[in-house]
C-alpha cells in the first residue's frame, strides 16, 4: 500500500512538472509573440525599440499665462519610453527634464504618457480643453523658434521646449521662453562629452 501511494505521488509529481513545463513554454511563446506585436505596433507609430536612444530635453507649459507643473510624483517614470525622473542627486537637477529612451518619441507621445492630449488646435489637461479661438491660441516653441507641426515634432537632445496657450503677447512669450530650464545638459552624454570637465 505504501508503495502504491509513493508511486502515485511520484507519478502525480512528474505529470505536474510536465504540465508546468509545457504551460511555461506556451506562456513564453505567447509572451514572445506579444513582444513582437508590440514592437510592430511601435514601429507603426514611429517609435523604435526601448533603449534605441537616451536623450534629454527641457520643457515648460503655460496655460493662460500660468505655469502648469508637470514635474509631479504621478508623472515620474509613468512610461518607460519617455518620462520624468525623480532624483535625490542634487548635482543633477531634474525639474522638467524629459528623459527619452526610444527614437521616434514626439511631443504627442510624451504628453499622452502623462494623460494629456496635444492636438494641432487644442491642449487637453484633466478633461479641460484649451483650444484655439479668436483671442487665444496654442503655440509651441523649440529652442526659441515657433514650430507649426508640433504634435509630430520628434524630441531631440538638449531641446528647450515651450508649450503656451493664451493670447499672442510677444513680451509674455519671450518671458516664457526664457523660463524654460537648461537642466537637460546635466543628463546628456553628448553635452558632457563635448564640454568635458567644464560641465
Amino acid at each position: 500500500m505504501n508503495k502504491f501511494i509513493l508511486i502515485s505521488i511520484l507519478g502525480f509529481s512528474i505529470l505536474l512538472n510536465v504540465y508546468l513545463f509545457y504551460e511555461k513554454m506556451i506562456s513564453d511563446k505567447k509572451l514572445s509573440e506579444l513582444r513582437r506585436n508590440l514592437l510592430y505596433l511601435g514601429r507603426l507609430s514611429g517609435i523604435d525599440n526601448y533603449g534605441s536612444t537616451h536623450i534629454h530635453a527641457d520643457i515648460k507649459v503655460y496655460l493662460n499665462g500660468k505655469e502648469l507643473n508637470l514635474y509631479r510624483p504621478e508623472n515620474f517614470e509613468a512610461n518607460k519610453f519617455v518620462h520624468f525622473h525623480a532624483t535625490k542627486d542634487k548635482t543633477k537637477p531634474n525639474d522638467n527634464v524629459i528623459h527619452v529612451h526610444a527614437k521616434g518619441i514626439t511631443l504627442k507621445h510624451f504628453f499622452r504618457s502623462l494623460g494629456i492630449e496635444l492636438e494641432k488646435n487644442c491642449f487637453t489637461y484633466h478633461l479641460e480643453r484649451y483650444c484655439n479661438d479668436d483671442e487665444k491660441t496654442l503655440k509651441v516653441y523649440v529652442n526659441g523658434n515657433k514650430i507649426d507641426d508640433f504634435t509630430d515634432y520628434e524630441i531631440k537632445d538638449l531641446d528647450k521646449i515651450l508649450v503656451s496657450y493664451g493670447p499672442l503677447d510677444e513680451k509674455e512669450i519671450q518671458k516664457q521662453i526664457n523660463s524654460v530650464g537648461n537642466n537637460s545638459k546635466f543628463h546628456s552624454t553628448k553635452f558632457n562629452f563635448e564640454c568635458g570637465d567644464e560641465c
